[in-house]
């Protein structure tokens, strides 16, 4: 498998001493993205959010330790997970592509009824670019030797959770395809 190296304090992935770039680092970068300055609050909240989820779905989390701003999304995981049953096989993995091209982190790849799912957890507004980041996803897994049935984003506000099934990847694969190439032309002139 191929697994990057990563450095927390500047979201920056390596292997083989090449830095990569993300999923998200592709697409904002193609589609010109820029984010405001309270934008660092919200994807802060989904940070500690993940990482409350995965310590749950590990046993290994203190719920005493849960803020109040991130415990109503974590209750609606929960409450989730309480009918889905998903049994984890990857919480916040890190893979590179067979190109060493780009990686990311999948946040959650388990089993429901038999079937292998990719489920990545959202906490802020819906974006256009999500099922091209999730054909990013997909094609990590693959080159990595993990195959999945389906995609779902969980889309986690303190109400509940709406699960939204990722249909026609194969299509989006091709978008992110792109936007990785305008990525690498645009850094330093390279088609790949």
């Amino acid at each position: 498998m191929l697994r990057p190296d990563f450095d927390e304090k500047n979201h920056e992935y390596r292997y083989g001493g090449k830095k990569l770039p993300s999923v998200t680092t592709v697409i904002k970068e193609a589609l010109n993205i820029q984010y405001p300055d309270y934008a660092i609050y919200h994807a802060t909240r989904g940070t500690f959010v993940h990482k409350a989820i995965e310590l749950y779905l590990n046993g290994n989390l203190d719920f005493s330790s849960i803020d109040e701003t991130i415990k109503p999304y974590l209750d609606s995981f929960i409450a989730f997970q309480e009918k889905a049953k998903i049994e984890p096989l990857l919480l916040e993995e890190r893979f590179a592509d067979k190109n060493i091209s780009f990686a990311g982190t999948v946040d959650i790849v388990g089993k429901v009824k038999g079937k292998t799912y990719l489920f990545d957890i959202k906490t802020g507004q819906k974006q256009d670019s999500y099922n091209a980041q999730m054909a990013g996803y997909k094609k990590l897994l693959n080159d990595n030797g993990i195959e999945i049935d389906g995609i779902y984003i969980l889309d986690l506000k303190p109400a509940g959770c709406k699960v939204i099934k990722v249909e026609n990847i194969e299509k989006y694969w091709g978008l992110f395809e792109g936007m990785l190439r305008v990525y690498w032309y645009k850094l330093n002139k390279t088609i790949i």
